[in-house]
């Protein structure tokens, strides 16, 4: 079976739950990933009747030519099934393609109708939408293989992460965050999480913060909050794999993202991860695999979401959906690894510590 999902990191994770559960539920079915080469690594990690393919729509299968030169290149695998996770021109191209040899063929419902409704209504008077992961559940169930999702998350041995050297220090309360996001809209102000990280450290004993992040803008913030930290916030932009970054993930004891396609990779990994929803709802359906619906922070607006994908401006201009104190995300985060009365100080601690010189 041919499984086409291109698009961002992020929506590409999402199918990792469902795909790991097809194949430990067919174990007799060969599944083909047919994705972006950036999630080549995560798939090393699934069973034995899972493959990949890489397509490089940047290279040499860019364009009318190279998406015929890919269908050539996909001849070596004995398709007989094509699961259309995504529905987009490319992969709208090559499941006809399929389909015209007579390979049975289905693809997603993304619910655009009733995403259009959700924005132009708000959360309050929609109600949540399927999740992403049931859409694509129901594409195997059209190709005759019904999917019930039960992905224990990626699990990585002592030795494992003893090599890849991404050891977490024992006896700290190890926290990860992931600020940023593709559109403005999703991300966390910087001074707020600033703010959040001295708060972290402050209020906490024995607390140290690893900030997650890609390119060479977030490197540079990343860094410049690593050399605050006084040795207690580390950066891991451009540091590590794919792979050794799920180990880490494993190994925090919470994790903060916004929604970003590091909640859905902190997902993958059985961390407890705590998510910021601006500009986006999880009532669209792009919750993470497991996450815990009560450990989402938001604020509750009637304008909120400006967008399904949060590409869309802010229709006040300034985003009052990112006022979310960080003394608040402070306390979610504390209250998810056990209490401040476990791991911090009191807020009489505190105010004495904020007092002196």
């Amino acid at each position: 079976m041919l499984v086409m999902r291109f698009s961002a990191l992020g929506d590409v994770a999402m199918t990792v739950p469902v795909v790991w559960s097809a194949a430990r539920q067919y174990p007799d079915v060969e599944f083909i990933v047919l994705s972006r080469g950036n999630m080549a690594q995560v798939f090393s990690l699934m069973p034995d009747n899972v493959s990949f393919v890489e397509a490089d729509f940047k290279g040499r299968h860019k364009g009318i030519i190279g998406l015929c030169r890919l269908l050539d290149e996909l001849r070596s695998y004995r398709v007989n099934r094509v699961a259309d996770l995504h529905g987009v021109l490319r992969s709208h191209f090559l499941r006809v393609a399929y389909a015209l040899r007579g390979v049975r063929c289905a693809v997603i419902d993304k619910g655009r109708r009733e995403k259009r409704y959700l924005v132009k209504s708000g959360y309050g008077k929609c109600g949540p939408l399927r999740n992403s992961l049931n859409r694509y559940e129901d594409v195997f169930s059209m190709l005759g293989f019904p999917v019930r999702t039960d992905f224990p998350g990626f699990s990585f041995t002592e030795s494992q992460i003893r090599d890849a050297g991404v050891e977490l220090p024992s006896g700290s309360v190890n926290i990860g965050i992931a600020p940023f996001a593709k559109h403005p809209g999703k991300a966390y102000p910087m001074e707020k999480v600033a703010m959040l990280v001295r708060e972290l450290l402050e209020r906490g004993d024995g607390v140290r913060v690893y900030l997650f992040g890609a390119g060479e803008e977030e490197k540079k913030v990343c860094e410049r909050m690593e050399r605050e930290g006084a040795g207690c916030v580390i950066s891991l932009v451009g540091k590590y794999t794919i792979v050794q970054e799920l180990m880490l993930m494993s190994r925090l004891d919470a994790m903060l993202t916004m929604d970003s396609a590091n909640m859905h990779l902190a997902a993958l990994t059985g961390v407890k991860v705590l998510t910021v929803w601006m500009a986006t709802h999880p009532y669209a359906g792009f919750l993470g695999y497991g996450v815990d619906e009560e450990l989402v922070i938001q604020r509750p607006l009637p304008c909120r979401p400006c967008s399904v994908f949060g590409n869309r401006p802010c229709r006040y201009g300034d985003y009052p959906c990112k006022d979310i104190p960080p003394s608040q995300v402070a306390k979610r985060i504390f209250d998810a690894v056990g209490g401040e009365e476990k791991h911090g100080v009191s807020g009489e601690q505190y105010a004495d510590r904020q007092r002196q010189p």
